[in-house]
């Protein structure tokens, strides 16, 4: 066995690891900025379009940091809203 697929086999898996870790938090960003996406449109159905950018969810920079707790706080604010009611579907 030479030196160098000694060293391959040792770091291969470690290189794939990083690859799948790397892969894993790029869809976990798009996700966040998908769902944020979603919650928009769903909005947009109910009221007008300038309403929708200024109140649901109009950082992308506290989605990228924050995440799912600053989704969650629009999903509650669009609750209170009443734009989940089942009257208004």
């Amino acid at each position: 066995m030479g030196l160098c697929s000694c060293i391959y086999s040792y770091f291969a898996p470690v290189f794939i690891s990083y690859i799948a870790a790397f892969a894993s938090v790029g869809i976990w960003i798009y996700m966040k900025f998908q769902i944020r996406t979603i919650l928009r449109t769903y909005a947009l159905k109910y009221l007008d379009k300038n309403t929708v950018m200024e109140s649901i969810a109009p950082s992308g920079v506290c989605v990228f940091f924050f995440g799912i707790i600053y989704l969650q706080y629009h999903i509650n604010k669009m609750i209170d809203m009443g734009l989940f009611d089942p009257e208004v579907l």
